[in-house]
């Protein structure tokens, strides 16, 4: 930022908190030393720190750098910045790290820093900074998706669901191709857009699932019936009897894994396996099914179904 260009002293430090009062986000100063000691905050640290007035955020945080810093981020963190800038005279620095507030929340901060060398203070720290939570838990969000989806696919899945967040049912759907040959997650854009979990559940029951499955899949299905149950244990599973396209019917089964999503939100992939070749000599259902006793092939009369239909599993 400033560099050879500019020297930190009594006297320019008022130019400089003149530029911090104006800044749009943190900056603040500290010195390259085993104490870490701030030489100047604005405002804006202030606030993402949720300090009340500068006497406020000394006593949070002992007016160092190291008491900025989550102490189980520390030691990484001034790791990486020195290895980042190995003292050289204008070495800039990148690194992201947690912080406790005031009222003792925990916050994600971006902090971007240069290394300048000062005849007063010695080697000093300049430092942009911004609160990145709601970034970070986005992106840790999708990490966890991304997961959920791709172990899912390897489990071969007809079609996977997958729940975001129980509470407020956000849902999407993917879908893999009915022979198994290869595997893709493709969201299908207009479920999601129009979509949420128990609206795609009456729908798949209305359209998919054989009469006599339907009643008992309504209440098994239920997302409080599954929060309830991946609460107790990570993995369960449901079987019934599925309407297929030309008419017949065959033995497809439900497999339920807990994700566990960022701030502390329970998610939920649905895998819909065909488990109907898995019955030999039809004389028994797969494990895990409830409600059946026999797996036997049917070829009642053929009913229609809707595109949607057909893309729900």
């Amino acid at each position: 930022m400033f560099g050879k260009r500019f020297q930190l002293n009594e006297t320019t430090m008022p130019v400089v908190e003149e530029l911090g009062r104006h800044m749009p986000g943190g900056f603040f100063i500290y010195r390259d030393g085993p104490d870490e000691e701030l030489l100047y905050a604005n405002q804006s640290v202030l606030d993402i720190y949720g300090a009340q007035d500068m006497e406020d955020f000394k006593r949070l945080t002992g007016f160092s750098f190291r008491g900025m810093v989550h102490p189980d981020d520390y030691e990484a963190v001034n790791a990486s910045i020195h290895a980042q800038i190995g003292k050289n005279e204008g070495a800039t620095d990148h690194v992201e790290f947690r912080i406790l507030r005031r009222d003792g929340s925990v916050r994600w901060v971006d902090d971007y820093g240069q290394y300048t060398e000062t005849d007063m203070y010695g080697g000093i720290f300049y430092i942009f900074i911004s609160d990145i939570t709601e970034k970070r838990e986005r992106m840790e969000s999708d990490m966890a998706v991304r997961k959920a989806v791709i172990e899912a696919l390897s489990e071969a899945y007809h079609t996977v669901w997958l729940i975001r967040d129980v509470e407020t049912e956000s849902f999407s759907l993917y879908r893999g191709d009915t022979d198994g040959a290869t595997m893709h997650a493709e969201p299908i854009r207009d479920a999601l857009n129009r979509m949420k979990y128990s609206q795609a559940k009456e729908y798949y029951i209305r359209t998919t699932v054989a009469e006599q499955d339907q009643a008992r899949l309504q209440e098994e299905l239920k997302i409080e019936v599954i929060a309830a149950r991946l609460k107790q244990r990570p993995q369960f599973s449901v079987n019934y009897l599925r309407k297929m396209s030309d008419g017949s019917e065959r033995y497809f089964r439900i497999e339920f894994a807990k994700v566990n999503m960022p701030g502390g939100k329970m998610g939920v992939v649905c895998g819909f396996k065909d488990v109907d070749a898995g019955c030999p000599a039809r004389t028994g259902c797969p494990p895990g099914a409830r409600g059946r006793t026999a797996c036997r092939s049917r070829k009642p009369q053929a009913r229609g179904r809707s595109a949607v239909g057909s893309q729900t599993g």
